[in-house]
């Protein structure tokens, strides 16, 4: 684990776990969760507990707020991130293979900011998660194991999260956004 600036001035950390393959879905959305859990920040009213079904481990997510009790724009505007992360964590999850012993995965989150001009416009990166999992067969760790490992790398995530102040309640303001992509190594 650790975090740095680059040279653009990135907020960047790595996150990396031993994961056995039947754990990999799990774990990874249990992670990619807390990070969006600490950056999307929501009323206590909007927290679920959450279970890895495989593990019995639970965690703590933002939960999807109905469409029903939406009231204004900063309300609508945090439906929708809250919608966008579940619907890409479960799309990033779902796109890696079952069966991957023996290899790497890893997972980047990038937190974006739009530039420019109404000419010219792109999004950069402010903030950057990487989170590598290296899938070993089943036998190599007990689940007692795993769910050790997983807890301390949610300190981990929580601890970053923290670290970088800039980063607090900027998810549902205008001109930020997310991306979630993934890497089979």
């Amino acid at each position: 684990f650790g975090f740095h600036f680059t040279m653009a001035n990135v907020y960047t950390t790595r996150v990396v776990m031993e994961v056995p393959q039947e754990y990999l879905g799990g774990a990874a959305e249990c992670l990619l969760h807390s990070i969006f859990f600490h950056r999307l920040l929501v009323s206590p009213s909007y927290v679920e507990d959450h279970m890895i079904q495989t593990l019995s481990y639970p965690y703590v997510r933002v939960k999807r707020i109905p469409r029903s009790s939406v009231r204004g724009e900063n309300m609508n505007n945090a439906a929708i991130a809250i919608d966008k992360t579940h619907d890409e964590i479960r799309k990033a999850i779902t796109s890696v293979p079952k069966r991957i012993a023996n290899r790497t995965v890893e997972f980047k989150v990038s937190f974006l900011k739009d530039k420019g001009s109404w000419i010219f416009s792109s999004a950069e990166e402010w903030e950057i998660w990487y989170l590598q999992f290296i899938v070993v067969p089943f036998s190599t760790q007990s689940m007692d194991d795993v769910v050790e490992t997983l807890s301390n790398k949610q300190r981990e995530i929580i601890n970053f999260s923290q670290s970088n102040s800039e980063a607090q309640h900027v998810q549902f303001k205008k001109g930020y956004s997310f991306k979630i992509e993934h890497n089979i190594m």
